[in-house]
């Protein structure tokens, strides 16, 4: 399901989404309480969002219920898009289409605040996006965000089983079919 932005107002004006964050909130709540596993997809690298932006999303992230997943994607502009128009017409600088991947988030710190929302306690977050401007704040951050790392995978794994009923064999059978080859193929693909 994507919630794209914590931002209402970039959801409205940038993405022409009038969903807003309290709709995002009932339907993961309602995806909490039928059990079903969810993932989130959220956008970033978006220039048309401020820090505030960057907040509400960290902050509706913390308000989601959780066991949840996140699908980070990069802002790409694709061709014929409303979005790609007004990046061009605003004078932002816009890749040309291929030179860039949508899968793979720009490196900065409020990209990993957003995805330690998923796997860390919210009262942590808080407390670390509290004092992201300190330069303890900052070393606990990315400590937490390495902690945060090795937590992800077993999180994404108990999504997977709870997918499969909890049917250990099944979940199994599910990894070696499409999470082995889609590991090899990362993995080759960071090599060559």
């Amino acid at each position: 399901m994507g919630l794209q932005t914590g931002s209402d107002r970039i959801n409205r004006e940038v993405y022409g989404r009038d969903v807003t964050s309290e709709d995002f909130i009932r339907a993961a709540k309602t995806v909490s309480e039928l059990k079903i596993s969810s993932w989130y997809d959220v956008i970033l690298d978006n220039p048309y969002e401020t820090e505030t932006d960057h907040l509400m999303t960290i902050d509706i992230l913390l308000c989601t219920p959780r066991p949840f997943q996140l699908d980070l994607f990069s802002l790409d502009y694709f061709p014929g898009t409303e979005l790609r128009h007004k990046a061009i017409e605003d004078g932002l600088l816009v890749p040309e289409v291929g030179m860039k991947s949508y899968t793979e988030p720009e490196p900065k710190m409020i990209n990993r605040y957003i995805r330690m929302s998923a796997t860390l306690p919210s009262s942590l977050v808080r407390l670390l996006v509290r004092c992201r401007k300190t330069m303890l704040g900052k070393i606990a951050a990315i400590i937490c965000f390495i902690l945060s790392m090795i937590v992800e995978p077993f999180i994404y794994l108990w999504l997977v089983f709870n997918s499969n009923d909890f049917r250990l064999l099944r979940t199994f059978k599910i990894i070696k079919a499409f999470y082995l080859p889609a590991i090899n193929k990362l993995f080759l693909r960071k090599q060559g």
